[in-house]
């Protein structure tokens, strides 16, 4: 499955240029596993893992990001 966030244009938060995120992703049980990229700046990419609750709208878990150019966090 692939999502992204535009169109239309993302809010800025005070960021130029608006950050457009392309996330690309495979469901494995009941597991969200993959990887996303802004598109805006190539600098920033990461990985996400999320549980979808069953019958839910709601994922819970971690991704992965760049918070420099060498390192990485990991959040919730």
């Amino acid at each position: 499955m692939t999502a992204k966030n535009y169109p239309p244009d993302p809010r800025t938060q005070g960021h130029v240029p608006a950050f457009r995120n392309e996330i690309e992703a495979q469901l494995a049980n009941r597991h969200l596993i993959g990887h996303w990229k802004n598109i805006s700046d190539t600098r920033y990419f990461g990985s996400i893992h999320l549980a979808v609750l069953p019958g839910e709208a709601v994922m819970e878990g971690y991704y992965t990001g760049l918070s420099s150019d060498i390192k990485v966090d990991a959040m919730r």
